[in-house]
């Protein structure tokens, strides 16, 4: 009768004070898992666009740019610094107006090549930095949100990255004929 006893109160404890038998928690282990994207996992995620370690080939095509094979860069990024843009002509047959594949300078860059050659001159290198410097500190001083700063950009956004930076002005330094 005592075991019984035992029992019944064992119980009704449990169906009374249910939490007070699992009153105990082991809390020395806490388990979390954490994604981050990390640039050469082989794995294309987050803000990356590409990885090196897949061995994937691009096309300058893809970009809007005269076909080149181009791979990822180190920061798993598409390599569009060696692509050069289409100038389209137009053909005589108005109906046919395909673009005619043929090197130049960057779309932006292309107004200042006044000898068309494809490279800037100094003469036409400094009208063109001079303008492009002002441009620049134009974007970056106007707020993230502001809505001019979009605008702004397409005037000195060399490599459609919607952002005016140093990689623009490399690109620009690139295309400057230094033989002059």
């Amino acid at each position: 009768m005592k075991i019984l006893g035992k029992i019944i109160a064992t119980i009704s404890v449990l169906y009374i004070i249910p939490f007070a038998a699992f009153a105990y928690q082991d809390s020395s282990r806490i388990g979390a898992s954490v994604k981050i994207s990390v640039c050469g996992d082989t794995i294309v995620e987050g803000k990356e666009e590409c990885e090196q370690g897949l061995g994937t080939q691009y096309d300058c095509k893809d970009f809007g740019y005269i076909p080149q094979k181009i791979g990822c860069d180190i920061s798993c990024a598409y390599d569009l610094l060696s692509c050069k843009s289409i100038k389209a002509i137009e053909n005589t047959n108005k109906d046919n107006k395909e673009p005619v594949e043929e090197p130049s300078l960057p779309i932006l860059m292309i107004g200042w090549d006044q000898n068309s050659d494809g490279q800037l001159t100094v003469k036409e290198f400094t009208s063109f930095i001079t303008n492009w410097v002002t441009n620049w500190k134009s974007f970056i001083v106007l707020p993230k949100e502001n809505t001019e700063k979009e605008t702004v950009a397409k005037e000195c956004d060399i490599n459609s990255d919607k952002t005016c930076n140093i990689t623009d002005f490399s690109i620009i330094l690139y295309y400057l004929n230094s033989n002059d």
